[in-house]
């Protein structure tokens, strides 16, 4: 249902492109009848929704979902090989307690020791054999899990900000009531009291994820940056300092401005969650 303004009027891209939609594939847009149009196409879908999009020959586009950055696939592989390190390491300092305890016994005789010892090499050579291939699955699992929690999560953020049109990182009734234009369906008000979880006439996007079937699927700072928004209306000569990261975690210190000269920071965990005993009017590092 996107729409480019052409002249006076406004057409839906369908009426533009033929659009060709298969299970698993790229979404495929020929604009060859109305070539003039395509970069109007183009950015039409960046700013209407989550796809990214890509020239496909000379009068056409392809649309393909966001795709997790080499830097953060990088961040989990490294993350799965300090694992396996740390497994490794564990193994070896097994042997060596075996080690240290077949030197200081008396009771078995050198061959029974060697054997041990021989026993106990072998079996460690397996379980780092194990091991690697353990880890080597578990980083695929873990690189498709958050490949799929992070496309999620920036599904969520986008339709909320769609609906979100005064941008205080809230949804109300009005602004949901768009939803009653669906065709055979009116569904506005409904939809927003089935979500509304604490019944306080607005929606955050932690409640919206959890609506749309996803829960934790939301931005955490976002929320955050939503509560103190409230804080500082109702509290006089406070004045909040959020800062965000890129994937929508908080950063790992938060501020406030008090009466305009003080900044009191201290010190969150990912889903902003303040952490106990760090807060500080003198400069912290977290």
């Amino acid at each position: 249902q996107i729409q480019i303004r052409v002249g006076v009027e406004y057409l839906v891209i369908t009426e533009i492109c033929d659009v060709e939609v298969k299970p698993n594939k790229p979404i495929l847009l020929d604009c060859s009848l109305y070539p003039e149009y395509l970069d109007d196409v183009a950015e039409a879908i960046r700013q209407g929704s989550p796809y990214e999009v890509h020239a496909h020959g000379s009068n056409g586009l392809k649309l393909t979902s966001p795709t997790l950055s080499p830097a953060l696939k990088k961040q989990l592989t490294s993350q799965v090989k300090a694992m396996a390190h740390e497994t490794e390491k564990e193994l070896w300092s097994v042997r060596k307690d075996v080690q240290d305890a077949l030197k200081q016994t008396n009771l078995i005789g050198p061959d029974h020791k060697r054997k041990i010892e021989q026993h106990c090499l072998d079996l460690c050579f397996f379980y780092k054999e194990v091991a690697t291939r353990m880890v080597k699955k578990k980083q695929q699992e873990l690189v498709a899990e958050f490949e799929k929690q992070w496309y999620q999560r920036r599904v969520r953020g986008w339709s909320f900000d769609l609906f979100d049109n005064d941008h205080n990182l809230k949804l109300d009734t009005n602004e949901l009531n768009v939803l009653t234009n669906i065709p055979y369906q009116d569904c506005g008000e409904a939809f927003f009291r089935s979500c509304d979880k604490d019944l306080n006439g607005i929606l955050r996007e932690d409640e919206w994820a959890e609506c749309l079937g996803c829960a934790g699927c939301h931005r955490p700072c976002q929320v955050f940056r939503s509560e103190r928004k409230d804080k500082d209306r109702n509290t006089r000569f406070v004045q909040s300092i959020v800062q965000c990261e890129d994937d929508g975690t908080c950063a790992k210190k938060q501020c406030e401005r008090q009466f305009g000269r003080h900044k009191l920071c201290w010190c969150v965990d990912e889903s902003c969650k303040k952490i106990e005993g760090t807060s500080s009017y003198a400069a912290i590092e977290c």
